[in-house]
C-alpha cells in the first residue's frame, strides 16, 4: 500500500513539474511579446500627453522675471524651460509654432525641447493651417445681390458653370475678402476671390479681369500674404457649395525617423488665432 501510493504521490509530483516547465516555457515565449505591448502602451500614453500639453499650455522662459512668451526673442528662446503652444486651451498661438525648427539659431531647436519637456521617447510633428471659409449664402447666376459684380461672360468660363452660385464677405487676418464657389455637373470645384473694396461701386468686383483670381482644387490661393491650397470645395448632398477648406503646411520638426523603430501616428487638432481670425490648425505627431 505504501509502495503504492509513493508511485501515485511521484508521479502526480512529475506531471505537476512538467505543467510548472509548460507554463515557464509558453510564457518565456511571451516575454518579448509583452515587453513590445508595454512599450506601445507607453509610447501611445506620452505622445498623447506630450500632445495634449502643447495644445493647452503656452510654455515658460526663465529670462528675467520670466514669461510665458518664450518665442518673443533670442534671448527668451535660450532660456526656455517649459514648451507650450497655447494662449487659451487649444488655441494656438502662430508666433510660438512659427519658432519651432531643427535648424537655425533664432529657433527653438530639437534639442532644447526636449531637455525642456524630459522625454523619453523621439518626435516629429507637422502643423499644417486649414482655414474654413464659410460660403452659405447663393444667388442664380446673373442675378446676383447688388454689391456683386459677376465676371464677365467674354473672358472667363463662370458662365459655363451650373446656375446656383454661393458667395460670402469674410475677413482673413487683417484684409477683407470676397469669395463666390461654382459647380460644374453639380460638383463644387471652383472658387473665386477678389479683395473687398467698401468706396467701390461694387464692393466685390469680379467684373474686373484683374481684380480677381479663380481657383480650382488643388490650386494655389492667396490670401494677407500666406499662400494656401484649395484643399477640398464642401458637395455634401443637403450643402453642397456652402463651405470650402484651405491647406498651408506650417512647418515641419523634430527628429529623422528611424527606419528601424515601430512608429505610431497621431492627428490632433486645435485652433489657431492670426490677426482677427480663428482657424482650425491640424498637427500630426509621429512617435517611435
Amino acid at each position: 500500500m505504501k509502495a503504492q501510493f509513493s508511485i501515485e504521490y511521484f508521479g502526480s509530483m512529475v506531471l505537476f513539474l512538467i505543467a510548472v516547465l509548460g507554463i515557464a516555457s509558453i510564457g518565456a515565449g511571451k516575454v518579448p511579446e509583452f515587453r513590445n505591448d508595454v512599450h506601445q502602451a507607453s509610447l501611445n500614453l506620452e505622445a498623447y500627453s506630450l500632445s495634449t500639453r502643447l495644445m493647452t499650455q503656452p510654455g515658460y522662459s526663465g529670462h528675467g522675471q520670466g514669461t510665458t512668451n518664450w518665442e518673443k526673442n533670442l534671448s527668451t528662446l535660450r532660456s526656455t524651460e517649459d514648451v507650450g503652444l497655447a494662449s487659451d486651451y487649444k488655441l494656438l498661438q502662430k508666433d510660438k509654432i512659427d519658432r519651432l525648427s531643427t535648424v537655425g539659431s533664432d529657433k527653438l531647436n530639437y534639442s532644447i525641447f526636449t531637455e525642456a519637456l524630459h522625454l523619453s521617447h523621439d518626435y516629429r510633428f507637422r502643423f499644417t493651417w486649414m482655414p474654413v471659409i464659410t460660403t452659405s449664402k447663393s444667388f442664380t447666376r446673373s442675378n446676383s445681390p447688388s454689391f456683386i459684380d459677376e465676371p464677365d461672360s467674354d473672358i472667363d468660363n463662370y458662365w459655363s458653370a451650373d446656375n446656383e452660385v454661393h458667395y460670402t464677405v469674410e475677413d482673413f487676418v487683417s484684409t477683407r475678402y470676397c469669395f463666390l464657389t461654382v459647380s460644374h455637373n453639380g460638383v463644387y470645384d471652383t472658387v473665386y476671390k477678389t479683395e473687398y473694396n467698401a468706396s467701390a461701386y461694387y464692393p466685390c468686383d469680379f467684373g474686373t479681369q484683374y481684380k480677381y483670381t479663380r481657383h480650382a482644387v488643388g490650386g494655389t490661393l492667396t490670401l494677407a500674404g500666406y499662400p494656401f491650397q484649395l484643399h477640398t470645395v464642401q458637395n455634401r448632398k443637403e450643402e453642397p457649395g456652402a463651405m470650402f477648406v484651405l491647406k498651408r503646411t506650417m512647418t515641419t520638426f523634430g527628429a529623422a525617423f528611424d527606419q528601424d523603430s515601430r512608429v505610431i501616428k497621431l492627428n490632433r487638432y486645435a485652433a489657431m488665432e492670426v490677426g482677427s481670425t480663428v482657424h482650425p490648425v491640424k498637427m500630426e505627431v509621429w512617435a517611435w
